[in-house]
């Protein structure tokens, strides 16, 4: 119930700031400029056992070029071993984009990472990067697609992962997100509130 309750409390705010605007139509082209609140959740494969890990997000991104926008995020957890590892992770960097058609754009996210690992035996942080190329396609104005591939550098190791995702859009404003990611140790299920902003 823990990251239940987290989203709740920040979205409720947000939900009736955005009532005035709930009646607009979906946007006609794919958008930069926006802020998500997001739950994850999911497996990570040990060498022992698979464990579960929740996480709740938040990340944003502003369009300041035509061609790229920049991004960053927060994120906090918790990982079901040793006694539950708390997790946080933090990220900033940009992502050029490019119109491939009308509506399907190449992105490519390039992001500074760092985390931290903090349980009762045992406390570690490292910075790391992360790149990705991957595609984001707007089929109407009410549904869009994406999908990617990102190589994650951090703590002396590294992981490849695919991910996939549909977005609804409700309205001019507001989306929701469904997602899944898959990588070389960790399986993921995401789901996230949109809020975007600008033309």
């Amino acid at each position: 119930m823990k990251p239940i309750r987290t989203l709740s409390r920040a979205l409720l705010p947000l939900a009736f700031a955005s009532a005035p605007a709930f009646a607009a139509e979906p946007p006609a082209e794919i958008r930069y400029d926006y802020l998500n609140l997001g739950l994850n959740f999911g497996e990570i494969d040990t060498a022992g056992d698979d464990v579960d890990f929740w996480g709740a997000a938040a990340d944003g991104s502003w369009g300041f070029h035509r061609n790229i926008a920049m991004t960053a995020s927060i994120g906090m957890g918790e990982i079901d071993a040793l006694g539950d590892i708390d997790t946080t992770e933090l990220s900033v960097g940009l992502t050029p984009h490019f119109a491939l058609t009308s509506n399907l754009d190449l992105v490519v996210p390039v992001s500074l990472v760092w985390v931290d690992y903090d349980a009762s035996a045992f406390s570690d942080d490292d910075t790391g990067y992360s790149i990705g190329v991957g595609v984001r396609w707007l089929i109407n104005p009410a549904w869009e697609l994406g999908g990617g591939i990102t190589h994650l550098d951090i703590f002396d190791t590294d992981d490849q992962s695919v991910n996939a995702n549909v977005r609804w859009h409700l309205n001019d404003l507001l989306s929701l997100g469904l997602g899944a990611e898959f990588g070389d140790d960790v399986t993921a299920a995401l789901f996230d509130v949109r809020f975007s902003f600008g033309g």
